[in-house]
């Protein structure tokens, strides 16, 4: 849902959306259906620079900067055991010796001038990277970690 601000975007203005590569099941976190609600989400590009310091050329140095793709967090509060399910399974993967599983992550932004915004992460590994704090008074904050090879421009 949309909520006019006029001014800048707020997180209630992002979905976010998992799919299993091999299998096509799709997790939405929007309804809580990978475990838990999406509190917040980060993603940021990887970038390594590549520099040429010369000793020709006067030592006027060169610089490229390689797109390494994309990285990024997510936290959900927990209300079921799907994430830690996920987790071993790709676990029981990793030390049987089968692929690792791939993700693609589709971000859907609704913008206050009414437009969307969709990017789309391809060939996403994703990791738990807290299970969670448990306490009597508190939600059970879960953090994932992704890396992704591209994010696409799917507008």
């Amino acid at each position: 849902m949309s909520v006019d601000t006029g001014e800048f975007n707020t997180g209630v203005q992002r979905s976010i959306t998992l799919v299993d590569n091999a299998s096509g099941k799709t997790y939405v976190f929007d309804n809580g259906d990978f475990g838990g609600d999406l509190i917040d989400f980060q993603s940021a590009p990887v970038h390594k620079e590549i520099d040429s310091e010369p000793i020709s050329r006067q030592g006027i140095p060169s610089f490229k900067d390689a797109r390494t793709g994309h990285k990024g967090t997510l936290t959900i509060h927990r209300s079921t055991g799907a994430m830690d399910k996920l987790e071993s399974l790709q676990e029981a993967n990793f030390h049987g010796g089968l692929a690792q599983m791939k993700f693609t992550i589709d971000e859907l932004t609704n913008n206050d001038d009414g437009s969307q915004d969709v990017f789309q992460y391809t060939g996403a590994v994703i990791r738990m990277t807290d299970a969670g704090t448990w306490k009597i008074d508190s939600a059970v904050p879960i953090k994932i970690e992704f890396r992704a090879e591209q994010r696409l421009d799917l507008n």
